[in-house]
C-alpha cells in the first residue's frame, strides 16, 4: 500500500513540471505579448504610425497533409468594429501572403498605416496551402504578437532671429549733422 510520503513526491515533481511548463509559456507570451511559443519574430515591437514591421520565422516541414507552401501575416487592430457578418472579409491594416519553402527562414514586411493613432495593434502569422489555382486551401492556427504604435517624435528646432543691421551710408553722402549744443543753466543755491 502507497504512503502518502510516497505519493508525494511523484505529486511534487508534477507540480514542478507543470510550474515549468506555465513559465516557458508564459515566457514567451510574454516576448510577443500574445501566444506562444513561436516560430517567428518581428522587429520593432513598436514605433510610431509609418513604422516598417520585419516578421521573420518559418514554417515547419511537411507533416500529413500540412504541406505548407504559403505563408500569411496580418496587421490588425484589435478593438476595430468587426465585420457586420461571417461572411464579410476581415479588414487588415496590412496583409501578405507569399510562397515560402517549409523549414526555410522567410522574412517578410508590415507596414503600420500613417494615420493610426497611439494603440496596440496586433501581427499575425498563419503557415497555409494554396490549392492548384494559387487560393488558399488550408492553414495552421494563427499566431499573434502585439505591435505598439507610439506617438510620433517631438522635435524642438530653435531658428535664431535674422541678423539685423543698419544700412550703411555711402561714402559720398554728407553725414547728418551733429545736434545743436545746449547751454547748461544753473540752479541758484540759497543758504540761510
Amino acid at each position: 500500500m502507497a504512503t502518502m510520503a510516497t505519493m508525494a513526491a511523484p505529486l511534487r515533481r508534477i507540480g514542478v513540471i507543470g510550474a515549468v511548463l506555465v513559465l516557458v509559456t508564459a515566457s514567451a507570451a510574454g516576448a510577443g505579448g500574445g501566444d506562444g511559443p513561436f516560430d517567428w519574430t518581428m522587429d520593432p515591437t513598436s514605433g510610431p504610425a509609418g513604422t516598417v514591421i520585419t516578421v521573420t520565422g518559418t514554417c515547419p516541414l511537411p507533416v500529413g497533409e500540412n504541406d505548407w507552401d504559403s505563408v500569411g501575416l496580418f496587421l490588425q487592430d484589435p478593438n476595430a468594429e468587426p465585420p457586420e457578418s461571417m461572411g464579410e472579409e476581415a479588414v487588415w491594416l496590412d496583409e501578405r501572403f507569399e510562397p515560402i519553402t517549409a523549414g526555410e527562414e522567410w522574412s517578410f514586411t508590415l507596414t503600420v498605416p500613417a494615420d493610426v493613432d497611439p494603440s496596440t495593434l496586433e501581427v499575425g502569422k498563419q503557415c497555409a496551402s494554396v490549392d492548384g489555382e494559387g487560393a488558399y486551401d488550408r492553414g495552421e492556427t494563427t499566431t499573434w504578437m502585439d505591435f505598439v504604435v507610439t506617438a510620433p517624435a517631438t522635435t524642438s528646432t530653435t531658428t535664431p532671429a535674422p541678423e539685423t543691421t543698419e544700412p550703411e551710408a555711402p561714402a559720398s553722402e554728407t553725414p547728418a549733422p551733429a545736434a545743436a549744443a545746449v547751454a547748461a543753466v544753473a540752479t541758484p543755491t540759497f543758504t540761510g
